[in-house]
């Protein structure tokens, strides 16, 4: 029985839609109007990527006018030699062709020359000699405008030649579907096939518009770039961009664990060993080192003092509290007050010198190196952070790490609120549209779109515009950096979910930076630093003195006492009021075995007994304003991951700004060791 055979080239037909998952595969849809005829058809769909799924091939659409027999997907292999495109092979013979003819000039001109060189006066008058001189110089001549030509022309080809290539390397379209139908009757179908690709993939894009104003907007403009190298071009196509993985995906199975004796032959981490505690044991069965706990020693403050069972980290009279609310030197779950690790002394953080005998300092050049470096370590650590470089540059560099995992703090409650409103843009976007399930969300992209397979990244809109709720506070580092950074905190108010990606930011719609959010979504915030606010103006000063304190009970001896004073001097040159301005500094700290070392806070009063992230109001501020946001605050940092806060010395002054004014802040502290005791500060990062 014979079958009619439909031939159909893939690459004649728009596709009906795409949608690229977040697996690198993309789902194909494409609708072919068919006329049957009766009995058995044969539809031949050529044309298609290379780089499809062989079994995910499916056909629908077919109604009741006909059946569906058989449908196989191939890879047809490529007739030429080594897998070159017909193309190529063409440029090739041509290339081929150019070079054989100008070998056969280079010959010619050569053979010319040696019959020159033949010729000599015995047999060749004057007369005949200028004649072949004529000649010879016209033939050469000649020769030279034709190999200059065949030159350029096999250049040409080799351009071409590489341009193809360039083109393959980005997606071949081998793929070929037969499908077999069966009709009752002479018919008219729409034919609908479906299939799956690699070699596509989409990331979301976003810009972040905000203001340095006060009552500045933040806009958000969602995009995605789409690349695909699949062989086909996506042309006039409806796109759908979903976070499903469109792949295989089993629960893991539990393999069989025996207990064996003797040493394993390849040592591997284990749950048990030698009958120890899990919680004990180490990963390889060995006895994991446990800390013994202290309950025989005497516990000390955090400045050296003998302290009760409940105490504050500064030696002050904490409010009644449980031991674990409050943990002391030696317990062995405590940090303590400024506990070191294990980090190589790197000189001091303190600017002045020949203050403490043969005590380390470290100047202000190392300061910044180290600053710098510590902008570096944040990088190398953010997997997908782009960092602006660190000093001098156009672009903002992020403010100095202060702990957790991502290198970012949270700033809950110092944010000034801002009022939204659509922001005027110039080109109008379209909207994608969402639709959600508990397992992933997808966007339909609105209109038509050209995605052409070059492997370059090609922006489709997902929303524009979006008003999200947001807050900004000013952050400054002056220890370190005498500028203050602008942070803002961003909700999304939208129902669309922000996929981790790349955000440039524009700060009175110029370039800022560029940073990344993580996953967000509907209802969560994420943060980022718009950049530098040039009107707030810091300076940061440290003095130090060295006094003498004789022993006052017997068998105590004699201390020298190092009294420093930290000077914050901030300025607004706004022309408004700034309500949050956070400015955060560091407290020297000692290790638990060197208890020969006090370190006092004296100055600000009340930090030393204030608990969590309870703020303190500074005497200066105490009954003078009616608005406790206009008050100057100090706490202790937030304590993030176990890092920051009071074991770490971190605190933190909130300095309200009216415009134009300027307020200094003060700090003082300090340091007793045994008389003539050499010691010295070391910047540990770890």
């Amino acid at each position: 029985m014979s079958s009619t055979v439909h031939a159909i080239d893939a690459s004649e037909f728009p596709l009906k839609s795409v949608t690229v998952f977040k697996s690198n595969k993309a789902e194909i849809i494409r609708t072919f109007t068919l006329e049957l005829k009766g009995g058995e058809n044969k539809v031949e769909v050529s044309g298609l990527s290379s780089s499809v799924d062989t079994k995910s091939a499916r056909v629908s659409g077919l109604g009741g006018a006909a059946r569906l027999l058989d449908v196989v997907c191939t890879i047809v292999q490529s007739t030429t030699p080594f897998g070159l495109s017909e193309t190529i092979r063409q440029y090739q013979l041509k290339r081929s062709t150019y070079i054989a003819e100008k070998s056969i000039i280079e010959q010619e001109a050569d053979l010319l020359l040696g019959y020159g060189r033949s010729l000599s006066g015995e047999h060749v008058s004057i007369d005949k000699m200028a004649e072949f001189l004529t000649s010879f110089r016209k033939e050469k001549l000649s020769s030279l405008a034709a190999t200059k030509e065949l030159d350029e022309k096999i250049h040409v080809l080799d351009r071409k030649i590489q341009e193809e290539q360039e083109r393959q390397t980005k997606g071949k379209s081998n793929g070929k579907v037969t499908i077999v139908l069966h009709a009752d009757e002479d018919s008219t179908v729409s034919l609908r096939l479906t299939y799956i690709v690699s070699n596509a993939k989409w990331e979301p894009v976003y810009d972040l518009h905000a203001s340095s104003k006060e009552t500045s907007s933040v806009t958000l403009h969602y995009r995605a770039h789409v690349t695909q190298t699949t062989g086909e071009d996506w042309k006039d196509t409806e796109l759908t961009l979903s976070t499903a993985a469109a792949q295989a995906n089993e629960i893991p199975r539990l393999g069989i664990y025996k207990i064996k004796a003797g040493a394993p032959l390849f040592k591997r981490p284990t749950a048990f060993s030698n009958n120890q505690p899990n919680n004990a044991g180490g990963l390889f069965g060995q006895s994991a080192p446990q800390q013994a706990p202290s309950n025989n020693t005497t516990t000390f403050g955090a400045f050296g003092s003998t302290a009760p069972p409940v105490q504050g980290l500064f030696g002050a009279r904490s409010m009644a509290q449980a031991p674990s609310q409050a943990p002391q030197f030696n317990s062995p779950q405590a940090f303590g007050f400024g506990q070191s690790r294990a980090a190589q002394p790197q000189g001091s953080t303190f600017t002045g010198t020949g203050q403490f005998g043969n005590a380390v300092y470290v100047q202000q050049q190392q300061q910044m190196a180290q600053m710098q470096s510590r902008h570096q370590d944040l990088h190398d650590r953010e997997r997908d952070r782009e960092r602006a470089p660190a000093f001098g540059a156009h672009a903002v560099t992020p403010l100095p790490d202060e702990g957790g995992e991502d290198g970012r703090e949270e700033l809950s409650g110092d944010f000034d609120v801002l009022e939204i409103g659509e922001t005027p843009v110039a080109l109008t976007e379209g909207t994608a549209t969402v639709r959600s399930s508990p397992l992933s969300a997808s966007f339909h992209v609105q209109g038509l779109a050209n995605i052409p397979s070059d492997g370059e990244a090609h922006t489709a809109s997902i929303a524009s515009s979006l008003a999200f709720e947001s807050s900004i506070t000013r952050v400054a580092v002056p220890r370190l950096w005498t500028q203050a950074f602008l942070q803002c905190r961003v909700k999304n108010v939208s129902e669309y979910q922000l996929l981790p990606g790349y955000v440039s930011i524009f700060l009175d719609e110029g370039y800022v930076s560029k940073s990344s959010i993580g996953d967000v979504s509907p209802g969560e915030s994420f943060e980022c630093t718009l950049g530098v606010d040039s009107s707030v103006r810091v300076s940061y000063q440290r003095d130090s003195e060295v006094k003498y304190e004789q022993s006052r009970t017997f068998g105590d001896s004699s201390k020298d006492v190092t009294v420093f004073t930290s000077r914050i001097t901030v300025r607004n040159k706004h022309a408004f009021a700034i309500t949050r301005l956070v400015l955060r500094d560091v407290l020297p700290t000692v290790t638990e075995d060197e208890k020969s070392f006090k370190v006092t806070l004296r100055e600000p009063e009340g930090l030393v007994d204030a608990t969590g992230d309870e703020e303190v109001t500074i005497k200066e501020d105490l009954g003078k304003w009616k608005d406790s946001k206009l008050k100057r605050k100090v706490r202790w940092g937030k304590v993030i991951n176990g890092k920051g806060g009071e074991k770490d010395g971190k605190y933190e002054w909130l300095a309200p700004l009216e415009a134009g004014q300027e307020v200094t802040l003060t700090a003082i502290w300090e340091v007793k060791a045994s008389r003539g005791a050499v010691w010295y500060q070391h910047l540990d990062n770890a």
